[in-house]
């Protein structure tokens, strides 16, 4: 019913026409645009939601093996599985099955949820250790550091001066930090 080769490629290249789309992540099969939307109606879901469902099922069968397996088998919280689809759907395929191996056996629930989670992390970022070393050094450098509140002034305070302890409307000089920075 929703085989995008049934899709006429002049039809499909017209504004507003169905068109293939792949769902999953590298290696899962396209999928006709519109099957999401009936999906959503059939499950009372919005096509979000559906698409979402579809690409899960998508890379858990055909990116993920081992947890397609124990899903099957009745074995894996559909929870546990859906977190680790979303979190490999980026890698390739050869990652994702690096990842699919690591934690397929903590997937059937047997670790807290937080615990499984950080699992899962510490993996895809074991399978691709340079993205990891990126995202690590940009949230370094969004946190803030010592002298980084000083160029603004405290509610209630003078320029340059901020709050006491004793008195929230009483100032006092700005810390030395903050007075080198300006």
């Amino acid at each position: 019913m929703h085989d995008p080769d049934r899709l006429d490629p002049a039809e499909s290249a017209l504004p507003g026409r169905e068109q293939a789309r792949r769902y999953g992540g590298a290696g899962t099969p396209m999928v006709s645009e519109f099957a999401a939307a009936q999906l959503g109606v059939r499950i009372n879901r919005s096509t979000y939601a559906a698409r979402e469902l579809m690409a899960d099922a998508l890379d858990l069968q055909h990116r993920l093996p081992q947890h397609w397996a124990r899903v099957r088998a009745g074995e894996v919280k559909a929870s546990y599985a859906r977190h680790v689809t979303a979190k490999t759907r980026d890698l390739t395929p050869e990652q994702a099955a690096y990842v699919d191996a690591a934690v397929v056996e903590s997937a059937d629930g047997r670790i807290p949820w937080s615990r499984f989670e950080v699992l899962v992390e510490a993996k895809v970022a074991a399978a691709e250790p340079e993205t990891a070393r990126e995202r690590e050094e940009k949230a370094s450098k969004a946190r803030p550091t010592a002298g980084s509140m000083c160029g603004s002034p405290s509610p209630g305070s003078t320029s340059g001066a901020t709050p006491t302890a004793a008195s929230p409307w009483s100032t006092t000089p700005a810390p030395a930090a903050c007075r080198g920075a300006a």
